[in-house]
């Protein structure tokens, strides 16, 4: 979603260039960034260039080389893309090279060229119509090209986060409604996977609610028509969905839409009044595994080996380590044998690294703290720092975070307890 290049640089007497942008699409004014550094650029398709520094550039271009079909993909599920280029700026230590296991987080960014950039909240108290319509769209995106499993898969992922940040705040929190009510409220303060998940999830029941697929993504094309280049809210959101439906489908289809409890969902706290019901086809693998290494807890011999994992997708990874994380902490004897056979420790998958110090700081595993340390002071999203900043780390929290760190810019600084003291989380 980069800006558009008018012409050559122009040379200047002092030696410097100037460079000209343009940028044709109206936008929010908080998306407007500077990227500056020393980087060169690879093209990997028509309308996409890998960014990066030179001693990595090559490898993110293979890394992101599928990129212009996530972004056919979102055009013939929604519109056409609006902004000309989709160029990417990759910065090496948050990124994980080699084996393609975070391109499928580039379907997030695309999807949000559409959801989130053309049409935006107006307020941060509608931050789900960014954030949960993105999610919707990029499972979309990934389950046309990965199958409707994976789509599955994912949202049972999702469904676990949602549970983890709705715990953490408490199911009576007012950071849990969709729609809440920020008065004398830092939106940062709610920062958490509500509006991405508890958003997906009442997106995804609407469109079972009025018989699937076939009648639901034609709204969702005249939803990006309707308000590109617009800042909505909630309610007109809303107001739109069931003119569409009325106009397109009827009584029929609209009756089926006053079953669903949109106050209760909007509004209300806690995990969403419905259970989705995901299959679990791709979950199972993941399950009995942390099953196994559940039970090895009193035996010493269970025949673990490292082509456990080897047929594993990452999402299928970060399913196996929720669940452990889901049961009494394990010895660290049981750890060590986990990272030695699966490698974990070393891995760059950001998610993967996250739910593997999570299992570690549960046991008080010492020999995982300089990796935390590590990886909280070398990417800044704050779906990973403040989570591991509020994870209990043992009696001496000093050994991950010292008195204190410095984060990178948008997340501030997190004090020895582990809670942010000052900056901003930023809202990606």
């Amino acid at each position: 979603m980069s800006a558009l290049q008018t012409g050559e640089g122009v040379p200047r007497p002092d030696g410097l260039t100037t460079y000209k942008f343009e940028q044709r699409t109206t936008i929010p004014s908080y998306l407007i960034a500077l990227a500056v550094g020393d980087l060169v650029g690879r093209e990997i398709g028509p309308r996409t260039t890998v960014w990066s520094e030179p001693d990595v550039v090559d490898a993110a271009a293979w890394e992101f080389a599928e990129t212009e079909r996530f972004i056919t993909t979102g055009e013939s599920l929604l519109t056409k893309y609006e902004w000309g280029r989709y160029d990417l700026l990759v910065l090496p230590p948050s990124f994980p090279y080699g084996d393609k296991s975070a391109v499928d987080v580039v379907a997030h960014e695309i999807s949000h060229s559409w959801t989130g950039n053309l049409v935006t909240a107006k307020t941060w108290e509608h931050f789900w119509l960014n954030e949960g319509w993105t999610v919707f769209v990029e499972r979309k995106i990934t389950g046309r090209i990965h199958g409707e499993a994976e789509r599955q898969f994912s949202s049972i992922i999702g469904w676990k986060a949602l549970k983890e940040s709705v715990e953490l705040f408490g199911h009576d929190s007012p950071a849990t409604r969709l729609n809440t009510d920020l008065t004398g409220i830092d939106p940062d303060d709610y920062f958490c996977t509500v509006p991405y998940e508890k958003g997906f999830n009442l997106l995804y029941h609407i469109e079972k609610t009025v018989g699937g697929a076939e009648i639901f993504e034609p709204y969702m094309r005249a939803h990006v028509e309707r308000f590109a280049s617009t800042s909505i809210t909630t309610e007109e959101w809303q107001a739109f969905m069931f003119e569409f439906f009325e106009k397109n489908h009827g009584s029929a289809v609209v009756d089926k839409l006053k079953t669903i409890d949109f106050e209760l969902w909007l509004r209300g706290t806690g995990m969403p009044p419905v259970d989705p019901g995901f299959d679990t086809t791709l979950a199972d693998a993941c399950h009995a595994l942390a099953k196994r290494w559940d039970e090895a807890r009193e035996h010493k011999h269970h025949n673990f080996k490292p082509e456990d994992v080897a047929g594993f997708t990452p999402t299928q990874k970060i399913a196996f380590l929720e669940r452990l994380t889901d049961m009494v902490p394990f010895s660290h004897r049981l750890l060590a044998r986990m990272d030695e056979l699966y490698g974990l420790t070393p891995l760059r998958n950001a998610d993967i690294r996250f739910r593997w110090h999570q299992l570690c700081l549960q046991a008080d595993y010492e020999h995982i703290y300089p990796s935390v340390t590590s990886f909280i002071t070398e990417q800044g999203r704050m779906k990973f720092v403040a989570q591991h900043g509020q994870e209990r780390v043992g009696a001496r929290p000093e050994y991950v975070f010292g008195e204190q760190v410095v984060l990178p810019p948008d997340c501030g600084r997190v004090n020895r307890k582990g809670y942010r003291v000052e900056g901003s989380s930023g809202m990606i």
